[in-house]
């Protein structure tokens, strides 16, 4: 029997070559132009290899090999210099070879040409100085050359050098050369005297050019180390312009990408995009080759991604975009890699993107950059966006007044940054730190939209360095390696950058920007570790990172705060911090970071926020502590009664309460909560504490040994501070607040809000005492009082919550954290790759979609932002096809009509036929008499005839506002669903609640109009029933709140709540037309606290609770 062929199949195409020789199918794959690009060369021995995974296995094997290819393809910008002596014995200086990386070429150049140092001093070390100067775009990847500084051109902002001989080890330098600026850098590389060079002549080029000399010195401190060039600030403002240009020819012409091509990117985004893996796109890819879908050339998805990112951003431009390795020398003697993007690239990504850089996405006015947008109405009176705040205007007279001679032009463009830990799933240890970026001249939702920002670092230095330090060490550590990750904004801070805007229907302008830091968004741990904090808050003497409140005094919620400045912090020493529960950082990286007119400087930078110290704070306390006090009993009645007021309550997504589907099952039964779910919990305990059968039952129930009495006054009080929690909760998410609630009076009296807020504190302890730990003495306690301060400061406490920027988590890090190797060592650096992967196909669809040039979906409906809009009323149809004109019908339920032989019953005919025999699918026979007797009986506003009268029932009405009111008798086959909604029952009348159990439409018959002594046309209220109009069958209110009755043993414990009201219900129903429907209601019924068992009495009414309308509560909050 004959040996079965050994082959191999080309990775790029899928061509087998009948070989198992790897220089067979190399000869395959180089014949081919296509094949050819996915050739991998090592960069340390140049072999070829067919594919990454055939290198990667190379590499693992060869440790030297696997370094020089770290160094040139992770990050590009790292080019290596080999200086060697051609002969023992010889100066190091004759003979220089370059060898510069690039990671799959390698350039060899020789050349003699170090000048001679100093003889006469053979006891002095001797050093070799290379100058470093600005490169123009164009000779991107030229060499520089010792001895000829007139052609110095640096092929990258970063560079390492290698240098060895016979007689010395490997010395690496790094030094950086800002790109497209006129800074002179030079670096001293240190020589044993052994090795001082001999005179040497200078290239005859570099003489005849006059340029400068290199020369190996005798003494360091004579070749003027320490000397700086001063900096051309017109030069280093024209930087961003420079990669502008760049970015910009994109669209002299419609960027090239075939249907072929696009075709894939729309795959690309169907799957990767969505959360798949990188091999279901392989795989789809390849079985529409296999089956002859598409043609067996398209690229791969590697050299897809190198076209479409080449394509869009070009190759110059393209360089800087990617993310990179920034290797950190630690002061500890380790060494840490993190992963950045440049921050140049960044800015101009953000001010190039036409969908952001909008006039309406702004908060500067029309034509002009120097005015703020006050926005509708009467903006001066609120505090609202960042702009709104004192620090903004603070810092644009700072601007003004620093840079005189550019006042006419100069723009405040402030930065906002977000700093959070990652955490990749409960049962994984992986993390990671992204740094994000956004500009805060964007307006609040266009800030709350992920596409705004761009991350600039990936931090995972521990994830790389190997060894065990002391806390103090490792926070040192952290802050040199963000130190790395902030040099190039730092350094951009000072000059401020030229740019012209080009808005569209506007003429450009030319103005220079400047990018202060506003604030910085994060949580608690991570703003303690840029202050320098201690990690711990437990008996820690001072508590907080921002004022100087002692841990002892943190619950005092009289205390007045004052906050820490950064001159105050800079002038204690170690003893004095240590006071105040700081460490010594040696090396903060916030040094030298422009915050602004902000006197606080990083302490009033990194805010506490919504997010962490409220709802994860008191709101959460708050929730775990209100079953410590109830008795067992208690305990099993109220998950019993959380259980079923859920699944009998509807709570409409269209009010916006908050969420209490997490207790379905109960309060001890949920495992976790997210921050906004732990407010929903509040808001559930507060429902059922409204109910009166609820809090009857904990009165009669309490703790062994408690006093009744005492246990009804705590159950009283206790509501009233939920009911503040929960109106404080809405005022602090509220979009602006009046500056008179936030600033002093004419007496100089602290402000309404401040007071308030003390008012709740208080009511918080009182009320909902904590005894373990350090009961109240908690840092998300008291921070709750800086809140009104840092307001005044920058707006609405929207514009630094944390809530929202938790979700970039998920969208830069989790999503394409997945399509990784999940190891830590390389969990950033892959990350990073991953979503620039799919940031370069999102802006290759986006620039098409603006050239006119994208084949696969419909430009006209293309957004870059996604919008969620619902479905407009105009395209909305009624049922039979007829289009209303404000309420529209629709989803067909049954028709009805009267039995002619039996004027008592009603004939049902259910659009589907099974549900006629599904036990469940009837109306209340309330619901039958109502509709028999007004329908086909009544003599006042006309009838419908009993011969041929149909009537169509709907389950869904769609109002103006585009909420859904539904009545369905067994919705889902699961329950009944009867919404709640607001009736004006007078043309200027209040609102009443009605539960609607029945939509319908007159369909056919005619209709009957007369009165009672058989005159027609008689009409009655305005009550007259037509053909082919909305009705809706309620029960409603008796009209008046309720008041108790003498006899109803629950009287003492209903509630009083300036959030809801009660009513008691009608009997009866009554007919409305749909359009007397102004909107959902949201409504529990008082015997929710007895799981829906009435009482065994004759003269109990029914009552129900309907909470008000949320946008009130904010205001309720200040009057309470």
């Amino acid at each position: 029997m004959s040996k079965a062929t050994k082959t191999r199949r080309c990775p790029q195409c899928g061509v087998v070559v009948k070989s198992t020789s790897l220089e067979v199918l190399l000869e395959h794959m180089e014949s081919s132009p296509m094949c050819k690009e996915a050739i991998e060369t090592c960069s340390g021995c140049l072999m070829k290899f067919p594919d990454e995974t055939s290198l990667s296995k190379h590499l693992s094997l060869k440790k030297k090999c696997q370094e020089i290819y770290d160094m040139g393809l992770m990050d590009p910008s790292i080019a290596s210099y080999t200086m060697t002596s051609s002969e023992p014995g010889r100066d190091v200086a004759s003979s220089v070879s370059y060898y510069f990386s690039t990671g799959q070429k390698r350039k060899k150049i020789n050349q003699n040409d170090m000048s001679q140092g100093d003889d006469n001093n053979p006891n002095t070390n001797s050093f070799a100085t290379y100058h470093a100067y600005p490169h123009h775009p164009d000779n991107v990847g030229n060499i520089p050359r010792l001895g000829d500084t007139s052609k110095y051109k640096s092929h990258s902002p970063k560079s390492k050098f290698s240098l060895s001989s016979e007689k010395t080890k490997n010395v690496e330098l790094d030094f950086y050369n800002p790109l497209d600026s006129d800074e002179y850098n030079q670096v001293s590389v240190f020589f044993p005297q052994e090795l001082q060079s001999q005179s040497t002549e200078q290239d005859s080029e570099s003489s005849t050019d006059g340029s400068e000399e290199s020369s190996l010195g005798v003494e360091g401190p004579s070749l003027n180390e320490d000397e700086e060039v001063e900096t051309d600030i017109t030069a280093a403002r024209n930087r961003l312009k420079v990669l502008a240009d760049m970015i910009r020819r994109r669209h002299v012409s419609t960027i090239n990408l075939s249907p072929e091509i696009q075709m894939l990117m729309d795959l690309y985004l169907r799957t990767i995009g969505r959360g798949a893996s990188l091999n279901t796109f392989d795989d789809v890819l390849q079985w529409a080759i296999d089956h002859t879908l598409v043609d067996h050339h398209v690229p791969t998805r590697k050299p897809l991604l190198k076209q479409i990112s080449e394509a869009v951003y070009g190759k110059e431009y393209l360089q800087h975009c990617k993310p990179k390795q920034r290797v950190v020398h630690l002061s500890s003697g380790r060494i840490a890699e993190v992963t950045v993007f440049d921050v140049h690239s960044i800015i101009v990504d953000l001010l190039c993107n036409e969908d952001l850089m909008k006039r309406e996405n702004l908060v500067y006015k029309a034509n002009t950059f120097t005015y703020l947008d006050e926005g509708v109405g009467d903006n001066a009176n609120v505090y609202d966006d960042v702009n709104t705040g004192t620090w903004w205007r603070e810092t644009t007279n700072k601007m003004k007044h620093d840079y005189p001679d550019i006042d006419h032009c100069s723009v405040l463009w402030p930065l906002i940054l977000f700093i959070d830990g990652v955490s990749h799933g409960e049962f994984t240890n992986l993390s990671q730190e992204p740094v994000l970026m956004t500009f805060s001249a964007f307006k609040r939702d266009i800030r709350n939209k992920a596409q705004s920002w761009r991350p600039i670092a990936y931090v995972d230095y521990k994830g790389n360095i190997k060894g065990k330090v002391t806390p103090i060490t490792a926070l040192n550590e952290y802050h040199e390696v963000l130190g790395a990750v902030f040099a190039d904004l730092i350094a951009m801070q000072e000059t401020g950058m030229n740019w012209t805007f080009t808005l569209p229907g506007e003429e450009s302008e030319d103005i220079v920007l400047f990018f202060p830091v506003q604030f910085i968004i994060g949580d608690c741990e991570g703003h303690d570790k840029l202050c320098g904090r201690f990690k711990s808050h437990n008996n820690t003497p001072g508590l907080v990172r921002d004022c100087d409140v002692l841990t002892n005094m943190a619950d005092d919620t009289s205390h007045v705060c004052h906050f820490y400045t950064k001159d105050e912090m800079d002038t204690f020493d170690d003893a004095q911090l240590k006071e105040r529960s700081f460490h010594r950082i040696q090396n903060p990286c916030h040094a030298g970071m422009d915050f602004g007119a902000s006197e606080q400087g990083i302490y009033g930078a990194v805010m506490p926020e919504n997010h962490h110290v409220f709802l994860l704070g008191a709101c959460k306390e708050i929730g775990e502590l209100f079953p410590t006090a109830l008795s067992g009993a208690s305990i099993v009645h109220t998950d019993d009664v959380l259980a079923h007021m859920v699944a009998t309550t509807r709570f409409p997504s269209y009010l916006k309460l908050p969420l209490v589907s997490p207790f379905r099952g109960g309060m001890n039964k949920v495992r976790k909560l997210k921050a906004v779910e732990r407010n929903g919990k509040i808001f559930a305990i507060y429902c059922i504490l409204m109910s009166s059968t609820y809090t009857h039952f904990l009165h009669n129930n309490p703790k062994a040994g408690e006093d009744p009495g005492a246990v009804f006054a705590g159950l009283k009080k206790q509501a009233l501070t939920l009911e503040k929690l929960l109106c404080f909760h809405d005022w602090l998410f509220a979009e602006e607040h009046d500056k008179v609630t936030l600033d002093p009076d004419a007496d100089d009296n602290e402000c309404l809000a401040i007071t308030k807020i003390r008012e709740l504190m208080e009511d918080i302890k009182l009320y909902f005492p904590r005894s373990q730990g350090m009961g109240w003495k908690l840092t998300k306690f008291h921070q709750l009082l800086h809140f009104p301060h840092n307001i005044k400061r920058h707006g609405s406490a929207l514009n630094f919550d944390g809530g929202r920027p938790e979700y970039y988590g998920k969208f830069f890090c989790k999503d394409h954290a997945t399509r990784t190797q999940r190891r830590q060592i390389s969990l950033a650096k892959q990350t990073a790759q991953r979503y620039f992967e799919n940031s370069v196909v999102v802006e290759a669809e986006r620039v098409l979609a603006h050239t006119k040039a994208l084949t696969y979906k419909d430009m006209t409906q293309y957004q870059y932002i996604p919008t969620v809009e619902n479905d407009s009323v105009e395209s909305i149809q009624a049922g039979d096809g007829v289009q209303l004109e404000c309420h529209v019908l629709q989803s067909k339920l049954c028709q009805l009509s009267i039995n002619p032989d039996d004027a008592e019953n009603l004939v049902f005919e259910w659009s589907n036929k099974t549900h006629s025999t599904t036990p469940g699918y009837n109306y209340e026979p309330i619901v039958y008499r109502t509709l028999a007797k007004r329908i086909w009986f009544s003599r006042n506003g006309g009838r419908l005839s009993k011969d041929g009268g149909v009537l169509q029932c709907f389950s869904e009405c769609i109002l103006p506002d585009k909420s859904i009111v539904r009545a369905h008798p067994l919705y889902n086959s699961e329950r009944p669903w009867h919404d709640w909604v607001l009736v004006q029952w007078e043309d200027d009348g209040d609102y009443l609640p009605a539960q609607v159990k029945l939509l319908f439409q007159i369909s056919s018959g005619e209709i009957q109009n007369f009165n009672e002594v058989g005159e027609s046309k008689v009409h009655h209220n305005n009550e007259f029933l037509e053909l082919g109009k909305g009705y809706a069958l309620v029960r409603t209110v008796t009209g008046d709140e309720f008041r108790y009755h003498r006899r109803d043993p629950n009287r003492r414990y209903h509630f009083k709540s300036s959030i809801a009201s009660r009513y008691t219900m009608e009997s009866h129903m009554r007919l409305i037309e749909i359009e007397s429907i102004e909107s959902l209601a949201c409504v529990i019924n008082n015997d929710v606290g007895s799981l829906g068992n009435k009482e065994d009495n004759e003269e109990q009414e029914e009552v129900i609770i309907m909470f008000h309308e949320r946008s009130t509560w904010k205001e309720k909050f200040l009057s309470l």
